[in-house]
Order: structure tokens, then C-alpha cells, then sequence
């Protein structure tokens, strides 16, 4: 496809060592992409402003050839005109906006800082600072927003259709929280709320245990703390120890954290760790399927971010008979906080029947972000074969219209279930059958009489298929016979 004249006439003024190659890219690019990239002013601006609008305007998501066009191994520099021509080489990608508003200045980089180029989802981060987040896997700009969302309120709740990877993201932005120096096993907790999860399994409980009397095996209770107590426990150690009025050391480290790992006691041996805890971060997977009220149940005023810390202690139901390893402060007069340093992330699908009876109290402590299937589609997608991956993408999205327009977008089917095709040999029909005719057809039950009729035309849009539509003609003005004779 030839170039426009004046866009080749630009080209041949700029000092490019390989202006031939560069030209060979533009031509690779749809016609669109160039008009897109050029109908910002006239030919005459300076190639500076030329890049900053190539970096800002260019559209959607992403510069996977950067690691490749970016890096000058002679020099040991990035140069303008090589990300230039990576931007020009990806066409219908776009850099993040964060690299947009770059310095030029700071876009000379020396290699050894920028040890490998890994360029997803639209953001480029090097090796160095993405060792301990890879599972992230999301663009820059909504990688900060949540990471924003989540210092200021302390807790998020992700939320958006099914399947488009909020667990997953979840686990990734945890990561990211605690940073490369962060022990994942012991700053990151997980759990899965379900109908029978309750305050005994969150908070504390008496639970069954095997005692002996007289000589004689016995079934006994003792008072046992849940997950997230216990996750809080290690989290907030310091902050227990000098809310206790004790002095911050092994032994007294050792008796608040009595029945822990020996990786746990190690943890805390580190001085920066003990002036400064890091971050914690505490999973909670489909938030919404639990009673939550029931759950948490005092806790709703100790996860307020205005009230973490010791400014939010509350008496737990069980406070009155804690033992050595389940007090907060004190055995004796027990109260329990949120540390300061725990945050909360949430997941949950709000088609679900069970977001209706979700407690308000727990809604307004939560910050809220959506994630919708069409942002997600490309970093999902990205693990299909590449036999099947255009395809996939095809009838994800012919079936996501008809789903948006009957049901709503909430609605709509995530990258997560054709990411199933890597293990049905990319087989769209099996795909079909075993997981999203199920899933519609649930989604469907109750809303049409004509249940296998509906279910049918969801099959042939996304075989594509469907017959096509001749509008009904008025019979009050039939087409004469004989209309194309003339």
C-alpha cells in the first residue's frame, strides 16, 4: 500500500540510519493507523512534537515489539527514533499515558538498569522491577489506579462479569503491594467465601479437639482464631507489641506469635521489617457468596479506614476465654484491630443472585473497581493458541454484543472461558457444549419461555450463522410482480 506523498516527504527529511526499514513498516500499517497518527497538525512540526503525539494519541493497548525496535546494544541507550519506529511497527497499539508524559531526557536509559525489555498489556517495566509481579499481567494505568484505590481505602472490592480474571489480577496486585523484597507465603493471604463460611471461620471460634481425661481420648472445644485474625496476628505484631506497652524484641516477639512457623519468627527478625512493617495484603474471592454481615460482624467498624490501627479496637465475641494463641494485646482484657499495615482486596461477580442482599455497611468501606470483558479480552486471550486466538476473539465478541443487548454488559462472558480451549484442542463446538451453553442457559432460565429457542440463536451468532433478516414488508402495499421487468 503506498504511502501518502507528504508523509513519505516528512520521512526522507528526518535523519534516520534506516529510513528504508522504517518506510517498510509504515507501509505494513493499515491506511487508518497512518491517518490516525498524522491528522494532528501539519507536516512542517518538529519531529519532538511528532513523537509526543504518536505516544498520546495512537490507540488501545499495547508495544510488544518495543524490546526488540527500543534497544541500541552499541550505545546502550534507547533513542527516540527507535521507539518511534516500535510504535509505528505495532500501528494499533498505544504506549500508557504514563509514558507519554515521559521527559524525552529520561528515555536515554542505560542497559544495566533496563535489563530486559518485558512489554504486556501495554506498559513497559523492566526486569528488574517486574520480578515479583509477572502475575499481573494488566496495563500500567490501571495497575496505579487500583494501587491508588487501594492505599487510600485500604480495601477494594473488584467486581465485573465472569471470567475476566479478577482473582487473578487480585493475586498479581498483591504481589505488586509487597514488592520484590516481599515474602508472598507469609504477606499474602487467601480465602473463598461460600454460603457456610461464617464468623467462627473470619474471626474466632471454638472448634473440636482431642483432649485426654483420666487417661481417656476425649472430644473437647478450645477457642481457635479464623483466617483473617490469624493473618492479622502476624501482620500486626509490632503494632500489638507497642499497643501492649512492650518493648519491640525476639522474646516477646516469640510469645505474641506463639504457634507460628519458624519461617514466620525468621520474618520479623529483619530491624527494617520491626521500624517500618510492610504491607499485607488479605484475598477475599467472591466476596458477595458468604453473609457478609455475619461474617464480619464487629469487624465492620475496625476495617473503616479511619478507625485501622489501635483508634479501632473492638471485643471480639470470644475475647473473654482467649488463650496463648489466639489473644491480640492481652489475655485478660482482649481487644482486636485491623493493623494499619493490612490491606483487603475483594472479588465478586454482580450478576451474581446474592450482590442483592449485600450489606450496605460492608458496600460504602470498600473503594469499587469494574473490570469489564472487553479491557480484559487481549491479556486473557494472549495464552490461546494462535490457531485459535483471532477466532476466539471473534465469537467472544459476537457473543458479548448479543448478551450486552439482552441482558446487559454485567452479563457478558470473559477471556477466562475460552482460555479452556488450550485444553480441548482448540475445539470451539466442545467449547460450546461443555462450558458457555451452560452458562447461558442459566443465564437465560427464567427470563424467556422459549428457553432452547433463545439458546439456540446465542449458538448460531457465535458460529455466526445466523440466518439473515428480511424485514417484514406492509400488506397494504405489496411489490408489484412485474417491478423488475422495466
Amino acid at each position: 500500500m503506498p504511502l501518502p506523498v507528504e508523509i513519505t516527504q516528512e520521512i526522507e527529511g528526518w535523519n534516520l540510519p534506516d529510513r528504508n526499514n522504517f518506510i517498510k513498516y509504515l507501509k505494513e500499517l493499515e491506511l487508518k493507523a497512518v491517518e490516525r497518527v498524522f491528522k494532528y497538525g501539519p507536516v512542517e512540526i518538529t519531529v519532538i512534537q511528532k513523537l509526543k503525539e504518536i505516544l498520546h494519541n495512537s490507540p488501545e493497548a499495547t508495544m510488544k515489539v518495543l524490546g526488540k525496535a527500543a534497544i541500541d546494544e552499541s550505545e546502550n541507550a534507547i533513542h527516540y527514533m527507535q521507539i518511534m519506529k516500535a510504535i509505528w511497527q505495532a500501528g494499533k497499539y498505544k504506549f500508557s499515558d504514563d509514558l507519554a508524559k515521559t521527559p524525552w531526557s529520561t528515555l536515554n536509559r542505560d542497559l544495566n538498569a533496563l535489563d530486559t525489555v518485558d512489554v504486556t498489556a501495554g506498559w513497559c517495566r523492566t526486569k528488574q522491577n517486574n520480578a515479583n509481579q509477572g502475575e499481573t499481567d494488566m496495563p500500567e494505568r490501571e495497575l496505579e489506579s487500583l494501587l491508588e484505590k487501594l492505599k487510600a481505602s485500604k480495601q477494594v472490592i473488584m467486581t465485573g462479569a465472569p471470567g475476566t480474571g479478577k482473582t487473578f489480577k487480585a493475586q498479581g496486585l498483591a504481589k505488586e503491594l509487597i514488592g520484590t523484597s516481599g515474602n508472598k507465603n507469609i504477606q499474602i493471604g487467601f480465602v473463598q467465601f461460600h454460603p457456610s463460611f461464617d464468623y467462627t471461620d473470619f474471626v474466632e471460634g471454638l472448634r473440636p479437639v482431642n483432649q485426654s481425661r483420666d487417661g481417656q481420648m476425649e472430644i473437647g472445644f478450645t477457642l481457635k482464631n479464623g483466617i483473617f485474625k490469624e493473618f492479622c496476628r502476624v501482620a500486626g505484631v509490632i503494632e500489638r507489641l507497642k499497643e501492649a506497652g512492650l518493648e519491640v524484641n525476639d522474646e516477646n516477639i516469640r510469645l505474641f506469635l506463639d504457634g507460628q512457623s519458624d519461617e514466620v519468627m525468621a520474618f520479623w527478625q529483619d530491624a527494617d521489617r520491626r521500624e517500618t512493617p510492610p504491607p499485607f495484603v488479605f484475598i477475599i474471592d467472591e466476596i458477595n457468596r458468604a453473609e457478609v454481615s455475619k461474617v464480619f460482624g464487629e469487624l465492620f467498624f475496625s476495617i473503616d479506614p479511619g478507625y485501622r490501627g489501635s483508634a479501632g479496637k473492638v471485643s471480639t465475641q470470644y475475647a473473654n476465654i482467649a488463650n496463648d494463641q489466639t489473644f491480640f494485646t492481652n489475655k485478660f482484657n482482649d481487644r482486636f484491630f485491623v493493623p494499619s499495615n493490612v490491606y483487603i482486596l475483594a472479588s465478586m461477580n454482580d450478576i451474581d443472585r446474592s450482590v442483592e442482599s449485600f450489606d450496605f455497611a460492608i458496600r460504602r468501606r470498600f473503594s469499587w473497581h469494574e473490570i469489564t470483558a472487553q479491557e480484559t479480552q487481549d491479556e486473557i486471550l494472549d495464552s490461546v493458541s494462535d490457531n485459535a486466538k483471532e477466532e476466539a476473539k471473534v465469537r467472544m465478541n459476537r457473543l458479548n454484543d448479543k448478551i450486552e443487548k439482552d441482558l446487559g454488559i454485567a452479563w457478558q462472558i470473559g477471556g477466562a472461558y475460552f482460555q479452556k480451549l488450550n485444553d480441548l484442542n482448540d475445539d470451539f463446538n466442545v467449547l460450546w457444549d461443555f462450558h458457555l451453553a451452560p452458562l447461558i442457559r442459566e443465564y437465560l432460565r427464567g427470563t424467556s419461555l422459549k428457553l432452547d429457542d433463545e439458546l439456540q440463536e446465542y449458538k448460531q451468532i457465535y458460529d455466526n450463522s445466523t440466518p439473515a433478516k428480511i424485514p417484514n414488508l406492509p400488506e397494504e402495499d405489496p411489490v408489484p410482480q412485474d417491478a423488475g421487468e422495466q
